[in-house]
């Protein structure tokens, strides 16, 4: 009989474990927000120009911009954070042909991207996040250039492994949102 007793219990806790997980695997997937249709928005990148980085020429502009179509996917919140990840997936893409080149290297990895009133959170991973001061500047400018460029977006907020730093690369004082102003 204590055999028997030992397998029902057990057969009893297998049931109910599997009960549990059913329920929590159902909750969460009736609780995710549908993605909604998609919107294409015009956007303006800011890439890198080459001439300004050979020369050395102050007078240069060190970014020139370029129009593109970037489809989000999401209302409000989401969908804000939708167009600013495919945003910063095109920034690693400069248009063919052209003298420009991306501050945002293959491989720097952004982990996340979250919006919260009028400030993006772009969050990099610390793996390769290293460089010159120039290419640190490039890059802080690069994205905030183009993301406040982005409707409702006033300020980026750089965090590294999800935290805020007071540099990204130990050049530039990333401690606090940045603006265009603030360039």
């Amino acid at each position: 009989m204590g055999k028997r007793t030992g397998w029902l219990i057990a057969l009893i806790l297998l049931v109910l474990a599997a009960g549990f997980t059913f329920y929590s695997l159902s909750w969460r997937t009736r609780r995710q927000p549908e993605p909604g249709p998609p919107t294409e928005t015009e956007v303006t990148l800011y890439f890198v120009n080459r001439e300004y980085i050979t020369t050395g020429n102050e007078e240069l502009p060190k970014l020139l911009p370029f129009a593109r179509k970037i489809t989000a996917y999401g209302d409000g919140r989401a969908g804000r954070e939708s167009l600013v990840r495919n945003v910063l997936a095109e920034l690693r893409r400069p248009p063919a042909g052209e003298e420009v080149t991306t501050a945002l290297r293959d491989d720097l990895r952004i982990t996340g991207v979250r919006v919260e009133e009028a400030t993006a959170y772009v969050d990099f991973s610390s793996d390769n996040l290293h460089g010159g001061s120039l290419e640190e500047i490039l890059l802080v400018e690069q994205i905030v250039t183009t993301l406040t460029g982005l409707p409702g977006l006033e300020k980026v907020q750089f965090l590294v492994d999800g935290k805020r730093r007071d540099t990204l690369m130990g050049h530039i004082s990333a401690d606090e949102p940045l603006g265009r102003e603030d360039l």
